[in-house]
């Protein structure tokens, strides 16, 4: 955030907790505390108002403030603890049902070298058939009809290089070093 930027959030959040410092309201008190944990990024007042959104039953502003403190905990260089504070907001996120704000947490923390990876067990195959994704399985049978990565890139509106990835790891998770005998299994599999 541009130093004009921040000093206009500032200016705001002040006027806010002016605000609500006449007012019986802890919405607003927790509101004010987090805009201002926000902008301090400070990850200690962060997690003191998610155990406060907790407190209150609003676990969806819990996961944000906690989403907000790995952040500044991965900003600080502490991974580690930054992992885990995700993790408790990817819980959440997971309760609510709330993709979007997970998939915006890990792209968040990713940006600080902070990567979850897939969780449970895996749906699919590692090799074999099995572990084709359907644009893989997709590429195969434009591979089996005789077409050229370029046709396949038109065809499917990619480009060449993602089309040669493709076939490369089609190729890999068969176990095949051609096109040919790629083209000879499908042929089998489609029978």
């Amino acid at each position: 955030m541009s130093l004009g930027r921040q000093a206009l959030a500032r200016r705001a959040v002040a006027q806010l907790e002016r605000y609500a410092a006449d007012r019986q309201g802890p919405a607003l008190h927790r509101s004010a505390g987090f805009a201002t944990a926000i902008l301090d990024s400070d990850p200690g007042k962060l997690l003191t108002v998610a155990d406060a959104y907790a407190t209150a039953g609003r676990p969806l502003l819990e996961a944000q403030a906690r989403e907000h403190a790995a952040e500044a905990l991965a900003t600080a260089g502490r991974g580690q603890e930054a992992r885990t504070l995700l993790d408790a907001a990817q819980s959440r996120y997971a309760e609510l049902d709330a993709s979007w704000d997970a998939a915006r947490a890990d792209a968040r923390l990713r940006a600080h070298g902070i990567r979850r990876g897939v969780r449970g067990p895996r749906r699919r195959a590692k090799f074999g058939w099995a572990a084709l994704t359907d644009t893989e399985h997709r590429v195969a049978a434009l591979l089996a009809e005789g077409l050229s990565n370029p046709d396949i890139a038109d065809r499917m509106f990619v480009s060449r290089r993602t089309v040669q990835y493709h076939v490369s790891n089609i190729l890999a998770k068969l176990g095949l070093s051609s096109r040919v005998q790629l083209a000879l299994l499908v042929a089998r599999h489609s029978d």
